[in-house]
């Protein structure tokens, strides 16, 4: 599994551990609380200077551009994109339980057919 710490917005200390293979938040937090997670999910053990990465470019992704400032959002399981505004907000209702509640912060896919043809 591969996980990108994201920061969605610079100008609040929170930040979400993103898990590319099952497309969807596994944590959030502050900078302190995402850097005891990303140790304990990967043994992570230059988190100090992984997330200076993700201050100044908006992910911990080293090749651009996935999760950095102008990546607009994410596909959350191929079931629509989570816009980065939202990425938070969708981090602390999974953390919650309250999945399903995410579904109405989705945005459709490009490539989902019109539901009205």
């Amino acid at each position: 599994m591969g996980y990108v710490i994201i920061r969605p917005a610079a100008d609040a200390d929170e930040y979400v551990i993103w898990c590319t293979s099952s497309e969807r938040p596994v944590a959030v937090g502050d900078r302190v609380e995402i850097a005891a997670d990303a140790v304990a999910i990967e043994g992570d053990h230059d988190i100090d200077a992984r997330l200076d990465h993700v201050d100044l470019h908006g992910s911990s992704m080293i090749p651009y551009p996935f999760g950095w400032w102008d990546h607009g959002g994410f596909i959350f399981q191929q079931r629509g994109t989570l816009p980065r505004s939202r990425l938070a907000e969708a981090a602390h209702l999974l953390d919650a339980g309250r999945d399903s509640e995410v579904w109405s912060l989705l945005e459709p896919l490009d490539d989902q057919p019109d539901s009205a043809t």
